[in-house]
């Protein structure tokens, strides 16, 4: 990206000096090519942009899947987080949170069930 802005500096100075610039890949640049070179680099960063746009929703959705969200949630959320609804998020997050902590005091319980058994089962062969 750096790279793409040094050379954005040197043609637009070339440009603005009405000399050429060249380099290897480009060849030389003067007048009108400029623009269309200007045009190519900005939208280069703009589809960068658009690739960590990307990025960063697979991320996140990779970070709902590994919480436990099913497709309808993490589209859900995907949908309030394309729109900007933070309180909608904040709220299905909650909603999964509370669900998952429910989910484990039940396993907790059975757990103690065993863990008792288990004490009474020892005591009773001593």
């Amino acid at each position: 990206m750096l790279v793409k802005h040094i050379m954005v500096f040197f043609i637009s100075i070339c440009y603005l000096t009405n000399c050429s610039y060249s380099d290897r890949s480009a060849g030389a640049v003067q007048g009108n090519e400029f623009i269309r070179i200007i045009t190519y680099v900005a939208g280069s960063e703009a589809e960068e942009r658009e690739v960590e746009k990307d990025a960063k929703k697979k991320s996140l959705r990779r970070n709902l899947c590994d919480a436990g969200c099913d497709a309808a949630l993490a589209d859900k959320f995907m949908k309030f987080h394309e729109e900007g609804e933070i309180e909608e998020q904040l709220r299905l997050l909650k909603t999964h949170r509370a669900a998952l902590l429910k989910t484990i005091h039940e396993h907790q319980k059975k757990i103690d069930c065993l863990d008792y058994l288990v004490f009474s089962l020892t005591q009773a062969t001593t």
